[in-house]
């Protein structure tokens, strides 16, 4: 591994302005053991972090409650960022590659990943089992596929995405505007929020367009929406 936190460290901040290159099979970047926890991995926009051969990975994390903040490059041969089995948070600002096909995969536990401007995702992203949460910040273009997310939050100016979205959590616009040119599987519109059986879409200053693939089912109460052929929007 490029650099390795021990069980039992904590509390600390390690930042990544130069290159770590790996080339051996099944490496880590960044790897913490068990017990590792409260760290936090600064990647800056100088910063590149390559695993790429086979079994590689960037940013691994075995133990939940640590953060991860890139504004740089991270690489895997594998995956570019794995998640653990616990609570796992992971910033975005760069790039993050898989080159076997998924790019960010954060695994158990209810994490949180935020995507903010000048975002650049090769790959897919699933945020795995756990209530998870995935934020857009700022404004961007995200053409991966978007697996388990419970609750997806735009806060920016404008998000689109080309890829798919599946896990039928709920879309909170906050501020801006989400458009989702892939499919968007099974949604429940709720103006108040709240859940229906597939989640819901909740606009509170912003719109959301679906063009193309939506099962929406519409909940009682819902109030001051325009359909908009093919998709939706509010």
């Amino acid at each position: 591994a490029g650099i390795t936190l021990s069980n039992g460290v904590i509390n600390n901040t390690i930042t990544v302005a130069g290159t770590i290159n790996l080339t051996g099979n099944a490496t880590f970047g960044f790897l913490t053991f068990s017990g590792a926890t409260a760290n936090q991995f600064n990647i800056q926009s100088t910063g590149v972090v390559r695993a790429t051969r086979i079994g590689g990975y960037g940013l691994f994390p075995a133990d939940g409650r640590n953060v991860g903040n890139n504004a740089g490059t991270i690489v895997g041969g594998n995956k570019g960022i794995i998640g653990s089995a616990g609570t796992d948070t992971v910033i975005n600002s760069g790039s993050v590659t898989g080159n076997a096909g998924t790019a960010i995969d954060l695994a158990g536990g209810a994490d949180f990943l935020t995507l903010r401007t000048d975002s650049s995702i090769t790959g897919g992203i699933d945020l795995g089992a756990g209530t998870d949460t995935l934020t857009f910040q700022g404004a961007g273009t995200l053409a991966s596929n978007v697996a388990g997310a419970e609750t997806v939050i735009i806060n920016g100016s404008l998000w689109t995405m080309a890829g798919n979205m599946t896990g039928g959590g709920m879309i909170d616009v906050q501020a801006g505007k989400f458009v989702l040119n892939g499919n968007a599987g099974a949604h429940d519109e709720d103006p108040r929020g709240r859940h229906g059986a597939g989640g819901g879409h909740h606009h509170r200053q912003g719109a959301a367009i679906f063009r193309r693939g939506i099962d929406h089912r519409l909940v009682a109460g819902e109030i001051g929406h325009q359909l908009a052929h093919p998709g939706f929007e509010g």
